[in-house]
């Protein structure tokens, strides 16, 4: 019984700082990052967001469906635990592995445009010998759009930080 107490702690502690640290993360591009981003002429900001943005592609899904996972196997316990306390802990835990893992379909639902958007910016400048952004065809610049992705990231990284807040209440309850 005690080995399965310190794994179940174990597994509380990486969903809850995993959701903290991509939370973190995502939310602190914002007041840290794009500042700097949108001071940079435009062939240098495309770069850097696109540098950004591959690797948060790369390690935010595997960390946030880690978090959620954790969470979603402590809702499983604590539900089908015959203690009526634990039933709140499940609800908790259930709510907090949906909040975390709702960065996936958010960042496909409100952002993916804007992304696509910014890769072509990106690859067109890449193509041309003269990469000025007056010479891309097509709408919004490329500091309007990063300028609109850094407002919808932080309310993406939101969305892992209340999946941490209901993992530590559910575990302190």
């Amino acid at each position: 019984m005690a080995q399965d107490s310190i794994m179940y702690r174990v597994v509380q502690s990486v969903g809850i700082v995993l959701a903290g640290g991509i939370s973190g993360t995502i939310l602190g591009i914002q007041p840290l990052t794009l500042p700097s981003f949108l001071l940079a002429p435009t062939p240098l900001l495309l770069r850097q967001w696109n540098t950004t943005y591959e690797n948060g592609k790369r390690l935010s899904p595997p960390i946030a469906a880690t978090s959620a996972s954790s969470f979603a196997y402590l809702a499983y316990r604590s539900l089908n635990s015959q203690l009526p306390s634990d039933n709140l802990k499940g609800k908790l835990y259930a709510a907090a592995a949906v909040a975390v893992i709702s960065i996936v379909p958010y960042t496909i639902l409100f952002m993916a445009t804007i992304n696509s958007k910014l890769i072509a910016k990106n690859e067109e400048l890449i193509r041309r010998s003269d990469p000025k952004e007056e010479h891309i065809d097509g709408g919004e610049s490329a500091k309007e759009l990063v300028d609109r992705w850094g407002a919808l990231n932080l309310v993406r990284g939101l969305f892992p930080l209340v999946g941490a807040i209901l993992g530590v209440w559910a575990s302190i309850s």
